[in-house]
């Protein structure tokens, strides 16, 4: 499930602005989807600073897709040119940290665990 919730940083302003099915979505068919709704924010005078996602490959490739040839080689992409701002304002890429910290959490609990699928031990120690 795709989801875009609007969060107010300095107010309390929270609601969902869609949710969208997915089976099997692509880092490039998110391009475009998560720009109209970018667009769409902007366009109700609200601000986009910030985009949030959770680990997934395709949202790992929706960052990846804003690499400049202004970026060094190996540099992570953090932010691009919001091109729905009037000022050209940046906007942020951030991973869900929670969200991270659970997957973490989890692959540690399942390594070596179930079908051995995760091997984050080395030599009798934690990795």
């Amino acid at each position: 499930m795709l989801q875009f919730i609007v969060r107010g940083i300095f107010s309390n302003l929270e609601f969902p602005l869609a949710c969208i099915p997915t089976r099997d979505t692509t880092g490039d068919a998110l391009f475009p989807i998560v720009w109209e709704a970018v667009r769409h924010i902007e366009e109700a005078g609200l601000k986009v600073i910030l985009i949030t996602a959770d680990g997934a490959a395709p949202n790992r490739k929706f960052f990846h897709m804003h690499e400049t040839s202004a970026l060094p080689p190996g540099e992570v992409v953090y932010k691009t040119i919001n091109p729905y701002s009037h000022d050209h304002r940046n906007v942020y890429f951030m991973s869900d940290v929670p969200h991270l910290i659970n997957t973490v959490r989890n692959c540690w609990s399942n390594s070596f665990a179930h079908s051995y699928s995760r091997a984050l031990w080395y030599n009798s120690l934690c990795c």
